[in-house]
């Protein structure tokens, strides 16, 4: 039997967003705008797929 589908919960719409709990002059976070994600994606993206479990 699959699990029941999750309700959004009412307190998810008060919660602070991720970029405003985090230090966005923190050096991983100056470092990650530098990386180019894309590149990485295209890279790497064959070996892995988008459908859940093996």
């Amino acid at each position: 039997m699959a699990p029941n589908p999750s309700q959004p919960q009412t307190a998810e719409l008060f919660r602070p967003r991720l970029d405003e709990q985090i230090n966005m002059k923190h050096p991983l976070v100056k470092l990650a705008e530098l990386i180019d994600w894309a590149e990485i994606e295209r890279t790497f993206g064959v070996s892995f797929t988008s459908s859940r479990g093996r």
